[in-house]
């Protein structure tokens, strides 16, 4: 059990409600993000929903909902470039004479490990709520214009669509022989930044056919 305890400065006495929020560990959301293809040359379509969870020990239940892409429990400091350093490994006993055999670079810190995130079944699905997105400085919030139900410790999440969209893209035909004999279809599109996708499996489709899952990471295209 919680209390909330609250010390209030009045210059006289009187009554009056208090409204309050509060964050909890218990409660989240998992991105679900598809890319399909209807063919070579075609707009490619973006789904995006979202994975609702929640283990308050309280069911929410016809509540007005929305999911952001902001993490309240992260890391607010700014990073911190460490610097790289430059060794040079030196031949020949005089300093003035040596020759430059090889440059070895060191990074200062160790790359962390790759999350990952582990698939769900889900079964309740609401891909008719229309989620309306507001694009903040730093990150994206989505708003429905209708009430959720989520039971606390469900065994399935629910399913919400967050957004679709259809992305001008360039297809190219790559291959890398000396690794791999085979050719592959790439896709690059402008402009992804606007859409502020989390970290997540995204899966791939080519004309109804299910080709696989990449990674995405937000950090991957930082420099």
């Amino acid at each position: 059990d919680y209390r909330l305890i609250l010390t209030v400065d009045a210059e006289r006495p009187g009554t009056g409600s208090m409204d309050f929020s509060y964050t909890v560990p218990t409660a989240g959301w998992q991105p679900e993000i598809e890319f399909r293809s209807n063919g070579y040359g075609e707009p490619m379509e973006l789904q995006q929903r979202a994975l609702l969870h929640q283990n308050t020990g309280t069911d929410w239940n016809n509540i007005d909902l929305f999911v952001s892409t902001s993490n309240p429990a992260g890391y607010r400091n700014k990073p911190m470039l460490q610097p790289w350093v430059l060794n040079f490994i030196q031949r020949g006993a005089r300093r003035d004479a040596a020759l430059l055999d090889a440059v070895q670079v060191y990074a200062a810190e160790d790359a962390m490990d790759e999350e990952v995130l582990a698939e769900t079944v889900v079964v309740q699905s609401f891909d008719i709520a229309q989620a309306k997105s507001y694009q903040q400085l730093a990150y994206k919030r989505f708003e429905f214009d209708r009430k959720f139900t989520v039971k606390s410790g469900a065994t399935y999440p629910v399913r919400v669509k967050l957004e679709s969209a259809k992305l001008d893209c360039e297809y190219r035909l790559v291959a890398v022989p000396k690794l791999d004999s085979r050719v592959y279809v790439q896709a690059r599109f402008e402009d992804w930044q606007e859409y502020m996708l989390p970290d997540a499996k995204a899966k791939l489709y080519y004309q109804s056919t299910f080709l696989g899952e990449l990674a995405i990471h937000q950090n991957m295209y930082a420099d």
